[in-house]
């Protein structure tokens, strides 16, 4: 029996070995344009199906009537390089819709960047927060608004 032993280790040895041989020569090493060969994707899961359902048109929120506030700022202001008191007054306009007040569109009457929209956003902002109540719950959000 301890003959038999190193025989067999011996052919299992040679089995690997060739076995080895045989995976290494089928894979392809090297790639070009004449003789590159893709090959299928490995890992496919087939997709999953739903059921198609139709589904009611939502009912768009309808935006609340346009609103108009008079606004008036009184604000420090620079000329030469004195300082000086700067007023300025307008309207700005919003709407509810959704119960809340889209405050992007605020003072959008004037000139983006400008200073009277500057202005502008400062009295919203300080209107919406004097407003700001459970009667008028929309004031509340609107206050956060960046000026």
């Amino acid at each position: 029996m301890a003959n038999k032993t190193p025989t067999l280790l011996f052919l299992l040895t040679a089995l690997l070995v060739s076995n080895t041989a045989v995976l290494a020569s089928d894979r392809q090493t090297e790639f070009n344009d004449d003789n590159y060969q893709p090959r299928g994707a490995i890992n496919i899961t087939p997709g999953i199906k739903t059921k198609k359902t139709q589904r009611k048109p939502a009912k768009a929120a309808q935006p609340g009537p346009l609103r108009s506030v008079k606004w008036q700022w009184e604000g420090a202001g620079f000329s030469n390089k004195r300082k000086s008191q700067s007023k300025s007054a307008g309207v700005f306009y919003y709407q509810i819709r959704n119960r809340s007040i889209n405050t992007s569109s605020l003072c959008d009457n004037y000139t983006a960047g400008s200073l009277i929209y500057r202005d502008c956003r400062k009295a919203a902002k300080r209107y919406f927060n004097e407003q700001c109540s459970s009667q008028f719950p929309e004031a509340c959000g609107a206050a956060g608004m960046t000026p």
